[in-house]
């Protein structure tokens, strides 16, 4: 956690170097775990790196949720068709999913969470 503002969480040595890219999902598994364990926030942002946050617009829509809501999971829809390449590493078999195209989905870049969904 960061020391000045408590707010960053740095989970160093999970997943870093060699490879992280690969295990991103387990990273972001992880970080979601430690929330769920030790936040006591309203919502979770999951947000890469190179990404910057309009914190007043990303607030207005939070703010905007009738509170009776609690299962918010905001961020960038999109869909996508199912890689059939052999020689991709995102390829995934018709066997494995049918359909040419995946149901719509949060880019990975960033996601807010309400923590009822953590």
């Amino acid at each position: 956690t960061d020391a000045a503002a408590a707010d960053v969480v740095a989970l160093a040595g999970v997943l870093d170097g060699k490879g992280a890219y690969n295990a991103l999902s387990r990273k972001v598994l992880a970080t979601l775990n430690w929330a769920a364990e030790y936040s006591f926030a309203k919502y979770v942002l999951k947000v890469d790196d190179d990404v910057f946050v309009h914190v007043p617009t990303l607030l207005q829509h939070l703010r905007a949720r009738p509170a009776a809501d609690q299962s918010a999971y905001l961020g960038s829809p999109r869909s996508s068709l199912v890689d059939r390449d052999l020689r991709s590493s995102a390829y995934v078999p018709a066997s494995a999913y049918a359909p040419d195209k995946w149901p719509l989905f949060n880019q990975g870049i960033h996601h807010a969470l309400s923590a009822r969904l953590v």
